[in-house]
């Protein structure tokens, strides 16, 4: 794979090789070396199974035959309102929408990426969902059969990044729950049985776009 800094911009998206000397540009022509060359361009290979707001794209970015020999810097310039805007690689093989992780800087969303692919700038709305709560709120539980709290979370687009998403609050203790990001399970195993009576639990999960579910109530030990 050349090592050819590069600088290719298509409307609001502008793709910057990491190995780019500062005000280098290159042309198209420039790009072609050794029968590879750094392309952008329109793609209709996707699927949107969640009718997710694509605001920009898809696009092509190649060669897509092996990994970019310099990781590429994708950055996309927002016309509206930055909030809830992320970087998207379709994943052919799953036939979903992947987030990359980005970092926003006034009206610019920037990811960093080492391969090609089909790329997107999508608008998340939509919270993750929180199943399966233990203990639930309204209900009653045997104090010497409550030993731990435990939940299900998920998010169809942007995702839940790690713990630091996850916020739980037991009695307004803040706890320091687990979670397995592969079997999306969170728990958190007490250390004492809980005193007969009514306790308080508040449960925020947020995905990596700020959107947040939260559930909030009181259960009862007797």
């Amino acid at each position: 794979m050349p090592d050819v800094p590069f600088n290719i911009s298509n409307g609001p998206i502008n793709i910057i090789s990491k190995e780019k000397l500062p005000n280098s540009k290159r042309s198209y022509g420039d790009l072609i070396h050794n029968d590879t060359f750094f392309y952008l361009t329109p793609t209709s290979d996707f699927v949107n199974p969640n009718n997710n707001k694509i605001i920009y794209g898809p696009f092509l970015l190649g060669p897509q035959s092996h990994p970019l020999r310099n990781e590429v810097e994708i950055t996309y310039n927002a016309t509206s309102y930055i909030d809830q805007l992320g970087v998207y690689k379709f994943d052919k093989r799953k036939k979903k929408w992947k987030f990359i992780n980005s970092s926003k800087d006034m009206n610019n969303i920037t990811a960093i990426v080492k391969f090609g692919g089909t790329y997107s700038i999508i608008r998340d709305k939509k919270s993750p969902t929180i199943r399966k709560s233990i203990p639930k709120i309204n209900s009653t539980y045997r104090h010497d059969h409550f030993n731990q709290i435990q939940f299900e979370v998920d998010d169809k687009l942007s995702g839940i990044g790690d713990e630091n998403n996850i916020d739980v609050f037991l009695d307004g203790e803040k706890l320091i729950v687990e979670y397995n990001h592969y079997r999306k399970t969170v728990h958190y195993k007490l250390k004492n049985n809980l005193e007969i009576g009514t306790h308080s639990l508040k449960i925020e999960v947020r995905d990596n776009m700020g959107n947040a579910n939260t559930i909030d109530g009181e259960f009862f030990i007797q």
